[in-house]
This record gives C-alpha cells, structure tokens and sequence, in this order.
C-alpha cells in the first residue's frame, strides 16, 4: 500500500508556545513598504493566509486593518486567536490556502508569511486570485538571517540542518534556488518583485536560542531523539559566541509581489 503524502497542516503541533515566544516578528516598518509601494490605505481588507500564531496579522491589525486570517492547524490558530484577541478588526478562520472559504473579491491584499513553502502552488494560486479584489497584490513575506550572516548564524543554520528529520523535504522547499522557480510559476504569466524592505537585530539568551530552533517545524521536540544532541551542540555554539549571555540574530524582511491574471475559478 503506498504511503499517503505527508499532512503539512499538522507539522508544528506540539510546537505553538516556542513559535510564539520565540519567533521574530516583523518590525511595524515593514508597512512602510506596504504603503510606499503597493498603495496600502487604510481601509484595505487584508486575507492572511497561513496566519498561524499571528504575525502577520498583528502588523496590519496594528495598524487599524480588517484582517481575516486562514490558519488549518487547530493550535497554531487558538494561539493566534489568543494573541490577537485585543484586535475587533481580526476574524479567524479554520480552513487552508486551496480553499480558505473566504468570500469572492473580499481582500485589497492576500499576504502570507513563512507558510508559503507549505501551500500547494497551483489550488493556492487559483484560490487567492478568487479571494483578490481587481488590481490587489499577493505579498510573501518572510524573516530571512541576513546573507551576511555572522559566524554563530552561519553555525546555527547548519545545526538546523543536520538535526532536520526530513532533510529532503526541508531542502526542497526552504532553499531560495527551490522556491524561484515555484514563485514564477505561480504568477504567471505576470511578473513578481523580490525585494528586502526592512531590518532588525535580536540579542537572545541560551533558551531563546534553543526555543527558536525548536519552532522549526523539522527539528525533534523535546523527549524525541537527537532533541538531547541538538541541546548540548547548541549550548557548545552559544558559549563560543555569547557576549554578556547573549548572541545576536540578525534579520532582512525579504518580500515577494506581484498580481495574479489567473480567471477566478
């Protein structure tokens, strides 16, 4: 009997409280690329796609948006509920990307964070272009270690990748050589932009350094083999580099844009 495909909806239960406590957010500058160069007013109507534990709902929600966000993974989306709870403007919903059941031309921005490598390309693309308004933007967003990363994030990656347990899975879909040639496929025959908008720094302590990695969605949870492993490489990293009991993560917010022609289906 062949083996079913994996569930991408449920890789990070059992992971919500270290994305949320130890995720970077997206600095509130972000928007000003949203406002300088795609027209964001105030009044647009953003569908977050993937929201997950909301971060990227949070921006435009600080900013007085509507935001609907899609999120399949009941705890990821019950976290996000919780941390946007003070926003009257956010509306949650339990479904995925190829089929959000939103209503038709009900967002001025369809937007989605690092979950985009999870969605399947060709549904998804039909479900945002139904989704869009005439003339909306789709926009990826991602936080991406800066290119020139120090040497304790250089190191950090590549413990991430020897500990992943599906390194096939993780390298198809994570790396930037995968995703170029999803990216045009899935606007076109319409062009996408690829730009860095914005930058922020981190200073973190030993098990903000742990937590983050463990939100990776690839890299074994506490109690699972090699989690031990991992902990005690880690810890070895950080003593090399720490400053004061703290290492630096450096950020680019790397976007991707563009508009969709596909017909609405």
């Amino acid at each position: 009997m062949a083996t079913p495909p994996p569930d991408h909806t449920r890789r990070f239960t059992g992971r919500v409280d270290d994305y949320l406590l130890h995720r970077p957010r997206y600095p509130a500058s972000t928007l000003d690329f949203f406002r300088a160069k795609l027209g964001l007013r105030p009044d647009h109507v953003i569908a977050d796609i993937g929201s997950g534990t909301g971060f990227v709902a949070e921006l435009f929600l600080a900013a007085g948006h509507r935001v609907y966000g899609v999120e399949p993974n009941d705890e990821m989306r019950a976290a996000g509920q919780r941390h946007l709870a003070r926003f009257p403007n956010f509306t949650s919903v339990a479904a995925t990307a190829e089929a959000t059941t939103l209503p038709t031309a009900v967002a001025d921005f369809v937007v989605a964070g690092q979950a985009f490598h999870w969605f399947d390309p060709v549904p998804a693309k039909i479900e945002f272009a139904r989704l869009l308004k005439p003339g909306g933007w789709v926009v990826l967003l991602r936080n991406e270690l800066k290119s020139n990363a120090t040497p304790f994030q250089r190191a950090y990656r590549e413990l991430a990748r020897r500990f992943r347990t599906d390194p096939d899975l993780a390298a198809r879909r994570l790396v930037p050589e995968f995703l170029d040639p999803v990216l045009t496929a899935f606007f076109a025959p319409a062009p996408f932009t690829r730009q860095i908008v914005a930058h922020h720094e981190h200073d973190l302590d030993f098990a903000q350094a742990l937590g983050r990695m463990v939100s990776f969605s690839s890299i074994p949870l506490p109690g699972k083999p090699n989690h031990d492993a991992l902990a005690r490489e880690l810890r070895l990293l950080f003593d090399q580099s720490a400053e004061n009991g703290r290492v630096r993560f450096a950020y680019d917010v790397e976007v991707v844009f563009g508009h969709l022609n596909h017909p609405r289906g």
